[in-house]
């Protein structure tokens, strides 16, 4: 499986940015942004030309991160990207898109934001970007919208009191089809470890070291993930990731390791 071809920046436009509801305001931003965001109080947001900050529960954005955030996005020839630092809860990071916001969208954790977790955060924004620039988010695989299309099938057939056969020659199609896409995405996963390295490298940081420290702070894989998992979770494993990245080859379609 080989990377795709980044897309060729275009113009640098204004974006729309979604609205806080609470608020009942809309804001237009430039693109290479980073907004913090929480549902009550109103948000605070950093951005490239200014500071701002509302409510003591805000959280310190660590200098440079708007300008690795930019580098980033340069290097990967992606037009804008807009961070939102979710304050609630305690999640990691995770690329998102909207298509009435064409910039790409990556959505943070606040605790990433800690000194002790510098490493971790760059690798993070990294995976993250790099997973637009190959277009993963671009839309349901034909796998997916099979297996969708045949398990609603399936359901039909069932209510149709068809003959039993036919339900579970469904059922499969649809089960088969998932499986397919859940590999799909794995196989995204490693692609995205892979490229951010090269990512990282190219804006001068180290990046081989960076993404691996960030994939050794992983949590640790349930028995489930090391045994089912690896052929109905969405990611590989941590240690499978590693020796993807140590190959410096994304893993192909059959590759144990992946599986």
């Amino acid at each position: 499986m080989t990377h795709a071809t980044p897309p060729t920046p275009g113009p640098r436009s204004r974006t729309f940015v979604p609205f806080n509801i609470a608020a009942v305001r809309t804001t237009y931003v430039p693109t290479e942004t980073v907004k913090t965001t929480k549902l009550a109080p109103p948000a605070p947001a950093v951005s490239a030309a200014s500071t701002t900050s509302t409510g003591p529960a805000s959280p310190a954005v660590p200098a440079g991160l708007v300008e690795l955030v930019a580098t980033l996005r340069t290097a990967a020839h992606l037009p804008g990207v807009l961070v939102i630092v979710d304050t609630d809860g305690d999640t990691g990071a995770e690329a998102t898109s909207m298509v009435c916001l064409p910039t790409a969208q990556i959505r943070l954790g606040a605790h990433l934001l800690d000194e002790q977790h510098s490493m971790r955060l760059q690798g993070a924004l990294a995976h993250e970007i790099a997973h637009h620039a190959l277009g993963h988010l671009s839309g349901p695989s034909l796998w997916r919208r099979i297996a969708a299309g045949c398990g609603l099938g399936a359901l039909l057939v069932l209510a149709a009191h068809l003959p039993a056969w036919l339900v579970l020659a469904t059922a499969a199609v649809a089960a088969v089809n998932h499986l397919l896409a859940t590999q799909a995405i794995r196989l995204q996963e490693c692609d995205a470890d892979l490229y951010s390295a090269r990512l990282l490298t190219e804006v001068g940081r180290d990046g081989v070291a960076i993404v691996t420290a960030t994939l050794d702070a992983l949590p640790a894989p349930t028995l489930w993930q090391r045994t089912v998992g690896r052929l109905t979770a969405s990611h590989p494993t941590p240690d499978v990731r590693l020796r993807v990245l140590a190959s410096g080859r994304a893993p192909s379609w059959f590759s144990v390791a992946v599986r």
